[in-house]
């Protein structure tokens, strides 16, 4: 694992956005306690496979 500039602790909503814009001027690790984003919805529903297309998540092959 390479060194974090910043450790993101939740990849719910606000969580993806942060690790997403930081990602773009530093080495960010975001830490999940579930295997798969969005999976199972979580934040009352809203944080699904549709909106993490959104916020251009991928998942790992």
């Amino acid at each position: 694992m390479s060194k974090s500039d910043a450790i993101i602790v939740g990849a719910g909503p606000s969580g993806l956005y942060l690790a997403r814009e930081l990602s773009k001027v530093m080495n960010v690790t975001i830490f999940e306690e579930d295997r798969m984003l969005g999976i199972p919805p979580h934040c009352t529903g809203l944080v699904n496979l549709s909106s993490l297309k959104v916020l251009a998540y991928r998942p790992p092959s």
